[in-house]
């Protein structure tokens, strides 16, 4: 008798801790997705996130949301100070590090090219224009981590099935959320 019992609670014991590690292994298994990128996952991410609980997705995206306060992460500092897109670089964004690097190259270039020489009116011009187009580029690095860090909070949230109005309740069942006010 005493086997049987024992036999039982260790088969129940056994199936809580499987299922507890289990959760557990999904759970780093999609923060290893996002660390991947979370554009190239974002279906899987998807995917695998419907296992997890809405507390434990709620942590997840609380873990690996971008900040985007007045300073991100020094972002928004690191494309004034040194420029050249490196805030935006280091916060994961492509595409405004390379329009910071690419912008601020080329006209920085054009300034430092025309000191050099005898300016005439029409290279003053474009010394000028390269000057306003400069100011144009720290402008939007100083504005791009900010819609970055949205957009990129946007994609993560919808992958995590915290904005959808069909995916896992609180208890992980497929479920249709709505809400009315009258």
């Amino acid at each position: 008798m005493k086997s049987k019992l024992f036999c039982s609670v260790a088969v129940i014991l056994g199936c809580l801790l499987s299922t507890a590690f289990a959760a557990e292994v999904s759970f780093s298994e999609i923060n290893k997705d996002i660390d991947q990128g979370l554009d190239a996952n974002f279906y899987q991410i998807k995917t695998r996130s419907m296992s997890l609980s809405l507390d434990d997705r709620k942590a997840l995206f609380e873990l690996k949301k971008k900040k985007s306060g007045l300073l991100y992460e020094n972002a928004r500092a690191l494309n004034i100070a040194p420029g050249f897109g490196l805030g935006s670089f280091s916060q994961g964004d492509d595409y405004g590090g390379r329009i910071g690097l690419i912008g601020e190259a080329a006209c920085l270039a054009t300034i430092w090219a025309l000191t050099k020489t005898d300016k005439t009116k029409s290279e003053t011009d474009i010394q000028a224009v390269a000057v306003y187009t400069w100011i144009g580029i720290k402008i939007f690095e100083i504005y791009r981590p900010g819609v970055y860090a949205n957009d990129y909070n946007k994609r993560l949230e919808d992958a995590l099935w915290l904005t959808t109005q069909i995916g896992p309740d609180e208890s992980g069942n497929l479920a249709l959320k709505f809400s009315a006010q009258f």
